[in-house]
């Protein structure tokens, strides 16, 4: 993802390597793939740039409706993101939408929400910029083994280490782990079957309602390259749910 030398690309390699445990998968739209999650995103500039409101923000420059037929009306939003680098306040526009009133197999839907995601959707491009979650907007997430290495650079270690050598080290992590897949991805098709099915696990752990779907997920990937992902997800999706807790 770049030369690791380039003092322009530090905050790059700082954040372009994805959780495994914090995707989900891209579902209503004409195409299929994955995306890192909006809320641990939020968490990613803030752990790199501090408290949003003080190391970073997103500022709302312009939104409104537009009609686009009778039953349908789309929301669209121009927004600044911005973040303080060496005292000086940087910044970033992008543009998203969303469907505010349209019309689906069960009838009229008007979502209240539309405003919000238009926002969150705008955020999450805009970070996609400054190389949040750059393996995936740069197509090495199904790069054969990649995922696997994602984890890794997670979980393999879990001593405790200060922000300044986290940042350190996920720079140097970043570029060696990414060379080879480059290399991969430029001279080989990626073989999809195996991590398609991960990604449906992880899809059905962060939707499921009973730990029997956890349990399954477990079973299938245990002993395989995933099992550490699937596990972790496993976990974040019982603490979340405050499954098994009294």
């Amino acid at each position: 993802m770049g030369n690791s030398s380039n003092q322009n690309m530090h905050l790059w390699h700082s954040v372009c390597i994805t959780d495994p445990t914090q995707t989900k998968k891209i579902e209503g739209k004409p195409y299929k793939g994955t995306s890192p999650k909006a809320y641990w995103l939020i968490q990613r500039a803030t752990e790199t740039f501090g408290p949003i409101g003080h190391g970073w923000g997103v500022d709302v420059k312009d939104h409104g409706f537009q009609k686009i037929d009778d039953l349908t009306i789309h929301h669209w939003i121009v927004i600044t993101l911005w973040y303080m680098k060496d005292g000086q306040k940087c910044c970033v526009d992008q543009t998203a939408g969303s469907k505010a009133m349209y019309k689906a197999s069960t009838g009229m839907v008007y979502d209240e929400d539309a405003i919000k995601k238009s926002k969150t959707n705008a955020t999450v491009k805009a970070l996609s910029l400054l190389g949040f979650a750059g393996d995936i907007h740069a197509g090495y997430w199904n790069a054969p083994g990649y995922q696997q290495k994602a984890y890794d650079h997670y979980y393999s270690n879990s001593q405790p280490i200060n922000s300044n050598q986290q940042s350190q080290q996920q720079q140097a992590t970043a570029v060696k782990e990414t060379k080879d897949v480059q290399q991969n991805v430029s001279e080989s098709r990626p073989k999809r079957t195996e991590n398609q099915l991960f990604n449906d696990a992880i899809s059905a752990i962060n939707k499921a309602t009973d730990t029997s779907v956890l349990d399954a997920a477990y079973n299938r990937f245990k002993g395989t390259t995933f099992e550490k992902a699937i596990v972790a997800a496993c976990k974040n999706k019982k603490t979340h749910e405050r499954w098994g807790q009294a």
